[in-house]
């Protein structure tokens, strides 16, 4: 309890503290510092959890979430509202994820009882080499042409609702169709950025030369085409006789096999790129196992599979399993664990993980409870490690296999990349993403995480057809030995992933957030603080968050790593004193300003639990 003097001193150093943030957007503390006066007092909850019983929709943006409710009231399941809100959100956040970008998914199916992933990531063009990028460009170029990637997203979003949807493709593209046609206010325009891209310009711009800005409604003509392009090749197989299946793949194939596939190449290729038709022909989107854990005897949680890296949510719990989190309770010794298990797996991640299909990824290794116990070891109570930091061995708990594909070798990384006051000392290029989850009446479970990589991808529009191109290909390595080194037909390590946790054999808690290298560092708090902790979800999504600057928020090759910890002031005097105490330089941020958009229900005896990020547009809605 603070006295009146106390009580003075505390605003007036909140209203300094406030200026201090808006010159300078954080502060970092190091050992010799004192943060005596760093500490404001905050709300648990800026909002209610949103309460429901037959369904709920979580993340994205609020018309694309309304979408996704449409499609419920109208009798769809969780995977036709969640293909009709990935769609709208084309609409309303192209900056973030569409047509051009990429996808992850998991989904719950009631009816068969099992949990399955889909992975809807694209893949390098065929004359994509080392060589070439390196002798034509001398690096990977952030946007335009050349950045650009397979995109594989569309695929995934026809297999989807293939195999675990109920409606049609003309269905769930209705709201997507209606907002592009009636137009949507823009939230965040594209400013005098990627005027050189003539396609972009033309509806990004306005007649008289200056760029569309927030407020202003676009309407979006050529996307909406384009979805009633594909809308009709479904249509038009459906006239013909043919099956559900056979009209959604209809679809599926006019936009990689036919006009639209067709007219990416040759844009591409006049460009001055070296695209081959079967670059789109030939790819698909993969339906894989999800990867799991079981965490204390009690939950069962699911995960993405590589090339994602929903690998480190698992390792980390298999980790943190090993020490009494409820009774150290948020402080000093709780957020020190939790940095130095993330510098741990996310470590693992740049020496592992790379596509299945070109390297042997130990994932079995990685997630072995023997390996945590391992890993675990490593950890010093009392003091931070610093870099260099070597990866674990997982190998010796991998079963032994007769893989003919090479093992990963440790990936490049560039020490130190960051100035002493925690700014970047490289170009970074920070990850754009957009996350929902489902969960409707049946508790059918539908989670999806898509990308265009950087905001606005390549910048580029593809020009008659509406939307942005992913600027993907920044994200390969030139290191030949890295996994992650660029290959023909080679797909990426992705950010991208979602976490499905369930109790009791049924679905208890699914969350996920955008935010590039934030996302595991986000997500495995939320789901600390709802099993740990006992919080509700929208507590839980709003305690004050931590992320460690190691490897974030760029992918780009090299990889840039620091030993900055950003912590939101509201975690406390104490906390910050605590992690400063056993080494760690502290980057204090603002209440609720660590980026991402942490989305998430909580499914318990026949309720459900909404909860959404405040720190970013996220909302959700239930019935």
């Amino acid at each position: 309890m603070f006295n009146k003097k106390r009580r003075l001193s505390l605003t007036v150093t909140i209203v300094v503290l406030s200026v201090m943030f808006a010159m300078i957007g954080q502060v970092v503390l190091a050992q010799q510092d004192d943060p005596a006066d760093f500490t404001v007092e905050w709300p648990k909850q800026t909002r209610p959890a949103f309460h429901a019983t037959q369904f709920m929709v979580t993340g994205a943006v609020p018309p694309a979430i309304m979408a996704g409710a449409k499609i419920l009231q109208q009798g769809g399941n969780a995977t036709d509202a969640g293909i009709a809100i990935h769609a709208a959100a084309n609409v309303t956040d192209p900056a973030l994820t569409g047509l051009g970008g990429d996808a992850v998914m998991q989904i719950y199916n009631a009816d068969q009882d099992k949990v399955t992933t889909i992975q809807a990531l694209g893949w390098a063009p065929k004359n994509a080499t080392i060589e070439y990028y390196m002798t034509e460009h001398g690096e990977l170029p952030s946007r335009g042409p050349f950045s650009v990637n397979v995109p594989g997203g569309f695929a995934g979003w026809i297999k989807a609702l293939d195999q675990y949807g109920t409606m049609s493709l003309a269905e769930v593209f209705q709201p997507a169709i209606e907002l592009a046609e009636k137009g949507h206010p823009i939230y965040g325009g594209i400013g005098d950025r990627f005027s050189e891209y003539p396609s972009t310009t033309a509806i990004w711009w306005k007649e008289e030369g200056k760029p569309y800005d927030t407020g202003d409604v676009l309407i979006q003509s050529d996307l909406a085409n384009t979805f009633k392009k594909l809308v009709a090749a479904e249509q038009e197989a459906l006239a013909s006789g043919k099956s559900r299946s056979e009209a959604l793949r209809a679809a599926h194939d006019l936009f990689y096999k036919g006009e639209i596939g067709k007219a990416l190449v040759d844009f591409l290729n006049e460009q001055g790129h070296v695209w081959e038709y079967e670059d789109m022909a030939e790819f698909e989107a993969t339906e894989k196992p999800p990867i799991t854990v079981n965490y204390r005897g009690i939950y069962d949680v699911y995960q993405n599979p590589p090339c994602t890296q929903g690998h480190i949510t698992l390792q980390a719990l298999n980790i943190l399993e090993g020490y009494d989190l409820k009774t150290m309770g948020h402080g000093a010794d709780y957020y020190h664990l939790l940095t130095e298990t993330l510098k741990l797996c996310l470590r693992d991640r740049a020496a592992f993980i790379g596509d299945p299909d070109f390297v042997e990824v130990p994932i079995e290794g990685m997630l072995s409870k023997e390996y945590a116990a391992e890993q675990r070891a490593r950890i010093n109570p009392d003091q931070a490690m610093v870099w260099p930091i070597e990866p674990g061995d997982p190998w010796k708990y991998q079963t032994e296999t007769t893989s003919l594909l090479p093992k990963p070798k440790d990936a490049a990384l560039t020490l130190a990349m960051n100035n002493a006051d925690g700014s970047k000392a490289n170009i970074v290029y920070d990850g754009n993403t957009q996350t929902f989850n489902v969960v409707d009446k049946d508790r059918n479970v539908f989670t999806n995480t898509g990308s265009i990589n950087s905001g606005w991808g390549s910048g580029m529009v593809l020009p008659g057809y509406g939307f942005f191109l992913n600027n993907r290909f920044v994200t390969y390595q030139v290191d030949p030995e890295s996994p992650n080194a660029i290959e023909p037909h080679k797909v990426v390590h992705h950010t991208i992933q979602s976490v499905l946790i369930m109790k009791d054999g049924k679905p208890f808690l699914v969350v996920g957030t955008p935010g590039g290298d934030r996302q595991t560092q986000g997500t495995l708090q939320v789901v600390l603080n709802v099993i740990e902790f006992g919080m509700n979800i929208q507590q839980a999504i709003e305690n004050a968050r931590m992320v460690n600057t190691m490897m974030h928020i760029s992918r780009s090759f090299p990889y840039n790593v620091g030993d900055t910890v950003e912590m939101e002031i509201i975690a406390g005097i104490e906390a910050i004193k605590g992690m400063i105490a056993k080494g760690h330089k502290v980057a204090i941020k603002q209440p609720l300003s660590i980026g991402g958009n942490l989305s998430g229900t909580v499914i318990d005896d026949g309720a459900l639990y909404g909860g959404s990020d405040p720190r970013r547009r996220g909302y959700a809605i239930g019935w």
